[in-house]
């Protein structure tokens, strides 16, 4: 069974803000492009909304080159998925309320991701950090996914498991 990638916000941020800048790597551009038509390869609709909200270079990218699935967010299987995660991190209480709040914020990708993950299945490909069960100040993908036993792992596994040859 192929693995369906579902790709965080920050994958493209980090990206275009660090290693893999427009001018310095072309290549993986044109590579994360056509890589995006496959079937195995999504984003859901409220990566998109994060990644429109900056209105750079990066999001016009994204709407030149992007040819992948924009997953919605308004199933109701999304929607319950979506309710279980958020009322589990709003009951455990080693996250401070503003982590809790930020993560459950209606307009954020993240429990949203998360949610779509548990339903498809799908692995999540993320900047963040890995698995860090310390972290109070924020909630974290990572540590979600293995409390629910999602596959999470990081863009540069992504890019090993998927060919991403500069």
């Amino acid at each position: 069974m192929k693995t369906k990638y579902l790709l965080d916000t920050n994958v493209f941020i980090a990206a275009y803000r660090t290693y893999y800048a427009f001018d310095l790597a072309p290549s993986f551009w044109r590579i994360l492009g056509e890589k995006s038509k496959s079937d195995d390869f999504a984003v859901i609709d409220k990566v998109k909304k994060e990644l429109a909200a900056i209105e750079d270079q990066l999001y016009h990218w994204f709407e030149q080159n992007y040819e992948g699935e924009i997953l919605s967010s308004n199933s109701t299987t999304v929607i319950s998925a979506y309710s279980h995660i958020i009322t589990k991190s709003e009951a455990n209480m080693k996250y401070m309320r503003k982590a809790k709040d930020d993560f459950a914020d209606f307009n954020r990708a993240d429990a949203w991701i998360i949610s779509h993950a548990a339903v498809l299945p799908a692995t999540i490909v993320t900047a963040e950090t890995a698995y860090r069960p310390e972290c109070k100040n924020r909630v974290l993908i990572p540590n979600v996914c293995r409390e629910e036993g999602i596959t999470c792992i990081n863009f540069f596994d992504f890019m090993r498991k998927n060919n991403f040859l500069l």
